[in-house]
């Protein structure tokens, strides 16, 4: 039904976090702040997993 659309469920914790984040930082680029978001999520993720 038209009209009636449920907003969509966020893809991951930056994409729910984001409209927050830039908010407070009204000078940054949203989409440039979400790949740096995950980008850094993303190397702590992988910092541990170091080759033996």
């Amino acid at each position: 039904m038209p009209g009636s659309e449920q907003p969509s469920k966020p893809q991951d914790s930056v994409e729910a976090e984001l409209p927050r984040w830039i908010a407070d930082m009204p000078d940054v680029d949203p989409l440039t702040e979400a790949a740096r978001q995950r980008i850094g999520r993303m190397a702590r993720l992988l910092s541990g997993c170091s080759p033996r």
